[in-house]
C-alpha cells in the first residue's frame, strides 16, 4: 500500500534527509508539526535502500505509542507490523517490523545488551532538547556504538533544539525545516504581579471561560497530580456541566492510549494536562491552551542526598511548545496564568547538571566503568554528584571497593528503578524470609513518597527565576 501523507512540510526534505543519513549523523531542528514524528519516520520504514532496522526514542511511553499508531496509520497498517512500540507494561512488535518507538529507559537496556546495536541502521533521538539524563547517556552510548562499527546513523530532532552543540559533537550538518502550525493567540491572564488566585483556581477560571467560547476541547498545563484534581474540583465549582479528563504519566496506559484515540468530532471536553502533553502527540480536538506556568520535576536535595520533586517556573522553550499544541488543527488561542513582564529562562538545564546521579553511575558501571570520564558526554555531570553517585552505589552493594560491578549492582540494574530501592529488593530477595521482599517493596514505596515530600520542603513553586 502506498505511503499516505497529509501535505505536511517535511515531504519536500525527506529525500535530502535520507541522503544526509546515507553520510552520517544528521541533527534535524523542525518546527511543531512539520512532521518530522510521522510522516518522516513513516517513509524512513518503508525506505528499502535501508538495511537494518530504526528504533525512534521518545521521552515518554505515552509519546512512543501514540506517534507508533499515528505511523502506522499512514501505512494503512497497525502497530506491530512494519512500525512498532516497546514500553513499560506494553509491546506492539513482530518479525516485519523495521522501526520501534521506544522510550529511554527501554533503550538502555537495548543498547546495554548490544552495545554494538547490531542489525540496526538508525537511532533517532526525538524531542532531545528534554534533556533528560537517561537520553543524554543514550546518545553518548549511541555515539559510541556508531564510532565502533559502519553503518550505523544518529538523527537527533526538535523543535526548540540548540543545534551547535550537538552538531559538534556528532560532527555533522544541522538541517532546519518550517512547520505548518496555525496560527496561536497568545494572551496573559495578568497585566502585572501576582494574582489572587492560586493557579489552580486561575487554571480552572481561564479554561471554563475559553471551554464556552473556541469550539473545541482546552488543554490546561499542571504541574502534578494533586494539581490536576484540585482544578478539576475547582472546575465543577466553576461549571459542572463542563467535561473533564485527567491526562499524566503515570496513569495507566490503556487510558492515556483512549484519549489520544478520541475522535475530534466528539465531545468537546477539559483536558487537564502534565507535561506528559507537551510534545510528540497530539491531542484531538484541542482548540485552546490553558498553561499555568508551572513545571515538576528533579533536582539534587544536598541535605537529604537524594532526588527531591520541585515545582518551578516553566522555561520560554517550555512555554512555546505548550502554546503550540493550539495550533495544530486549526488556529487556536493560548491563556498564560502569569504577567507578561515575567522573565522565563530560555530552557531547563540538562538534567544532568541538577540531578543525584547514582542511577547513571550504575548503568556505566554496568557498561565496564564507573569513571565518570569513561564516557564521551554532549554536557559532562558535575564531579561531585558524579562522586557521590559512586559512593551510594559503593555503600549500597551494588559495585565494589575498586568500582567493578557487583552481582547486586547486575541485577539492580535490570529492575530499571531507584537505586535505594533496588538495593532494598535484592538484599530482601537474597534472604532467607520470603516475606521481607513485601516489606522492602513498601520501603521502596514509602522512599519514593519520601522523595515527594523532601520536593515540598524544597524552592518555592511560586518563586520566578
Amino acid at each position: 500500500m502506498p505511503l499516505e501523507t497529509r501535505g505536511l512540510p517535511i515531504e519536500a526534505y525527506i529525500e535530502d534527509i535520507k541522503g544526509a543519513l546515507a553520510e552520517g549523523h544528521l541533527v534535524l531542528r523542525a518546527e511543531t508539526g512539520a512532521g518530522k514524528t510521522t510522516v518522516l519516520q513513516a517513509a524512513l520504514a518503508r525506505d528499502r535502500k535501508r538495511n537494518g532496522k530504526i528504533i525512534v526514542l521518545e521521552p515518554r511511553r505515552l509519546a512512543a505509542v501514540g506517534a507508533a499508531q499515528r505511523c502506522a496509520e499512514l501505512l494503512g497498517e497497525a502497530p506491530g507490523r512494519t512500525i512498532g512500540y516497546r514500553v513499560r507494561g506494553d509491546s506492539r512488535t513482530g518479525p516485519l517490523t523495521r522501526l520501534e518507538f521506544v522510550t529511554e529507559a527501554v533503550f538502555l537496556r537495548m543498547i546495554q545488551d548490544d552495545p554494538f546495536m547490531e542489525g540496526h541502521s538508525l537511532v533517532v533521538f526525538d524531542e532531545f532538547h528534554e534533556r533528560s539524563a537517561r537520553g543524554d547517556l543514550s546518545l553518548a552510548f549511541a555515539a559510541e556504538a556508531a564510532e565502533l562499527r559502519e553503518g550505523l546513523s544518529l538523527l537527533v530532532m526538535s523543535a526548540t533544539l540548540d543545534t551547535g552543540d550537538i552538531a559538534a559533537y556528532l560532527e555533522c550538518p544541522v538541517m532546519d525545516i518550517p512547520g505548518r502550525s496555525f496560527p496561536v493567540s497568545v494572551r496573559y491572564a495578568r497585566e502585572r504581579g501576582d494574582g489572587l488566585l492560586s493557579p489552580c483556581e486561575e487554571a480552572a477560571s481561564q479554561a471554563a471561560e475559553l471551554f464556552r467560547s473556541c469550539g473545541g476541547s482546552v488543554l490546561v498545563f499542571l504541574p502534578g497530580q494533586r494539581e490536576l484534581r484540585d482544578a478539576e474540583a475547582e472546575l465543577r465549582r466553576a461549571d459542572a456541566a463542563i467535561p473533564s479528563r485527567l491526562l499524566y504519566g503515570s496513569m495507566p496506559l490503556a487510558e492515556q492510549k483512549a484519549i489520544l484515540a478520541a475522535d475530534t468530532r466528539g465531545t468537546p471536553s477539559v483536558i487537564l494536562a502534565t507535561s506528559v502533553a507537551e510534545t510528540s502527540l497530539t491531542v484531538p480536538g484541542v482548540r485552546a491552551v490553558v498553561d499555568a506556568g508551572l513545571s515538576r520535576f528533579s533536582r539534587y536535595h544536598a541535605r537529604s542526598g537524594m532526588n527531591a520533586l520541585v515545582t518551578e517556573r516553566v522555561s520560554l522553550a517550555e512555554a512555546w511548545q505548550r502554546a503550540g499544541r493550539a495550533g495544530r488543527l486549526a488556529p487556536g488561542t493560548c491563556v498564560r496564568c502569569w504577567a507578561r513582564e515575567d522573565r522565563l529562562r530560555e530552557a531547563r538545564d540538562p538534567e544532568l547538571l541538577r540531578t543525584e546521579l547514582s542511577e547513571i553511575v550504575l548503568e556505566c558501571a554496568l557498561r565496564g566503568s564507573v569513571e565518570r570520564g569513561g564516557v564521551r558526554w554532549l554536557t559532562e555531570p558535575p564531579a561531585r554528584s558524579w562522586e557521590a553517585g559512586v559512593e551510594l552505589l559503593g555503600i549500597l552493594g551494588l559495585v565494589s571497593a575498586g568500582g567493578a560491578l557487583t552481582e547486586r549492582g547486575r541485577r539492580a540494574a535490570a529492575l530499571g528503578t531507584d537505586t535505594r530501592a533496588a538495593a532494598s529488593l535484592i538484599s530482601a530477595a537474597m534472604g532467607p524470609n520470603p516475606d521481607e521482599v513485601h516489606l522492602a517493596a513498601l520501603a521502596a514505596a514509602a522512599l519514593r513518597s519520601e522523595e515527594r515530600r523532601v520536593g515540598k520542603e524544597g524552592r518555592s513553586r511560586w518563586a520566578p527565576y
